[in-house]
């Protein structure tokens, strides 16, 4: 393991990607059938299916963030280290501030 853990997974899934590429496409990055533009064109088409699939991601974390306050909210009163605890995760999940 190197000094982060992070990035070796991280390094790990390139390494899975890249060989499901050339497996899939039988090809690499290195192929030299792409002008420029074609590469700028693919990876603009990539950025963009990134940023579509994190706000998805966001709309999920801010919806399961809203169950997790209304679940405080109902166990507030017979368990407030449990309610609290909930909120506070829900607070770190969505950024928006809980009440007490």
């Amino acid at each position: 393991m190197g000094i982060d853990a992070n990035v070796d997974a991280v390094c790990e899934a390139h390494q899975q990607r890249a060989q499901f590429g050339c497996d899939k496409y039988n090809t690499t990055t290195e192929r030299e059938d792409f002008t420029t533009m074609d590469w700028v064109q693919h990876a603009q088409e990539e950025a963009m299916d990134g940023a579509v699939y994190l706000e998805r991601l966001k709309t999920e974390v801010a919806i399961v963030g809203d169950v997790l306050i209304e679940v405080a909210d109902e166990i507030q009163d017979t368990h407030k280290t449990a309610s609290w605890r909930l909120r506070e995760l829900a607070s770190r999940m969505t950024g928006k501030a809980v009440k007490p």
